[in-house]
């Protein structure tokens, strides 16, 4: 219920505009790649790129709220610089920390990125909050929803990977498997930056509905989980036998295999000849 919910949201955003929210992505990618190439030092290049990524999930909140979104809303983050960089910085120290648990580091370090995923969010536009208290809020509003989010992200990407794979078997096929190949590299790199979009419309939505409109949230689940209740029980109505008034099924009519009279389902003897039934 949680997943379709979600899903639902997330279709009726991208039937507007979705050309726009796509370049707007790509554009927001493109800086994030020019600010790792050329960044001088790490030190400089990585909080700019942090600072881009938060800044591309706040255009995408903005959409979803129906806000208007422009490219130059893409620098919007450099007015606050340190506060945003310091959060992100904060925030990608915090997971590679508990990636490095040995085992099970990897585990560790999604579970605990679910749980940071608002950060970006809290902190483009709840300035006043400090980066250590926007991570502590994340993780409490995040809280029982991470398992959902991932499967809703990992749905999407499963797509993606059969997609993928089928197009992989077709390259195969002797003669006309080049051709296959070449569709297939193109379907796959669309497939990508489909799921790509999808998902930060994903995230928005979660952002939006948990965190800014959680009552909201709870009676659209009420009523959606009513709704799904109900057709259940209108399906195992249509499966159940007729019943009669007094509500037990009705009864078998027999006939009689001498004579051909009707007779009760509990009769032992036919009532006109008396044969043994």
């Amino acid at each position: 219920m949680f997943v379709r919910h979600f899903y639902k949201k997330a279709f009726e955003i991208l039937k507007t505009l979705p050309w726009k929210l796509l370049g707007l992505m790509l554009l927001g990618n493109l800086l994030v790649y020019l600010a790792g190439v050329i960044g001088v030092l790490p030190v400089i290049s990585f909080p700019v790129s942090m600072v881009l990524t938060a800044v591309t999930t706040l255009v995408f909140l903005m959409h979803y709220r129906g806000e208007e979104t422009e490219a130059e809303q893409l620098f919007d983050g450099f007015k606050n610089f340190w506060h945003v960089a310091g959060g992100m910085c904060w925030m990608a120290l915090w997971v590679f920390i508990w990636t490095l648990i040995p085992l099970a580091g990897l585990v560790f370090g999604a579970i605990k990125a679910y749980s940071y995923r608002f950060t970006p969010y809290i902190l483009m536009t709840e300035p006043e909050i400090p980066p250590t208290q926007a991570l502590k809020k994340s993780m409490a509003l995040t809280e029982g929803h991470k398992g959902p989010m991932f499967l809703s992200h990992l749905g999407v990407f499963g797509i993606c990977a059969a997609l993928i794979f089928v197009f992989v078997l077709l390259s195969l096929i002797p003669f006309v498997g080049l051709f296959f190949g070449l569709i297939g590299i193109l379907a796959g790199l669309a497939a990508v930056v489909a799921a790509s979009l999808f998902n930060r419309v994903l995230d928005a939505a979660f952002y939006q509905e948990l965190a800014c409109e959680p009552e909201e949230f709870a009676k659209e689940m009420a009523e959606e989980q009513s709704e799904a209740d109900a057709r259940r029980e209108a399906r195992q109505s249509a499966q159940l036998p007729p019943q009669n008034p007094a509500g037990s099924p009705e009864p078998e009519t027999r006939y009689c295999p001498s004579c051909g009279e009707a007779q009760k389902s509990e009769a032992k003897f036919c009532s006109a000849c008396g044969t043994k039934l």
